[in-house]
């Protein structure tokens, strides 16, 4: 019996918090969040001027982005939210973004972020006589969603979901003179998810 009871405290003391908790009202905060973006690689051999080999694999890579988040009440508990920011992290994704969302609550202490984001890729590109590489420069529209969680008055922790509406990201060769054999990459952008952390005043 007092197992049970003291069973029944301790679910209160863990979910009690977590309901009279509500999602961030502040109007401003810090957002950093580790995205992990999954790449499409398709690779292609020739001997001379014939294909001789291709294939396609799935890579992935990840960084952190650091961004400011400004927030604008609006209509029936949303708010209209700004948050430019940098990602740092694979020299070939290196660059600033700005992203447009809508957030709202949907219960205690959940709600939800929808809108798209632009990154701009500053792009690199490194070459040998053997070897080059390129990333794409530019502009990379991203839709999003987020759902997020205050675990305190002044903390949040998020998981997001975006995907790139730009494909084309980086392109590879190398050369084999001694079989003259001429091997090709390009690499794609498919999608991301994101875990965060959202620090707010």
């Amino acid at each position: 019996m007092r197992f049970c009871t003291a069973k029944y405290l301790l679910i209160l003391f863990i979910i009690l918090p977590m309901v009279t908790l509500y999602p961030q009202e502040s109007d401003m905060g810090i957002v950093i969040e580790v995205p992990i973006i999954k790449t499409e690689l398709n690779q292609q051999k020739y001997l001379a001027l014939n294909k001789t080999d291709e294939i396609n694999t799935i890579k992935y890579s990840a960084g952190i982005n650091l961004s400011y988040s400004w927030r604008l009440s609006l209509l029936l508990n949303t708010k209209f939210e700004v948050r430019p920011g940098i990602f740092l992290g694979d020299l070939d994704l290196l660059g600033v973004n700005c992203g447009f969302y809508l957030r709202t609550n949907l219960f205690k202490p959940v709600y939800a972020i929808v809108g798209i984001k632009t990154d701009y890729n500053f792009g690199n590109e490194d070459s040998h006589i053997t070897w080059g590489r390129k990333s794409e420069n530019g502009f990379y529209f991203c839709p999003a969603l987020s759902l997020g969680m205050a675990v305190s008055k002044n903390i949040s922790v998020m998981i997001g979901y975006s995907f790139y509406l730009k494909e084309n990201w980086r392109e590879s060769w190398s050369v084999d003179f001694n079989h003259s054999i001429n091997t090709e990459t390009s690499e794609k952008l498919n999608w991301l998810i994101k875990f965060g952390i959202e620090f707010s005043n």
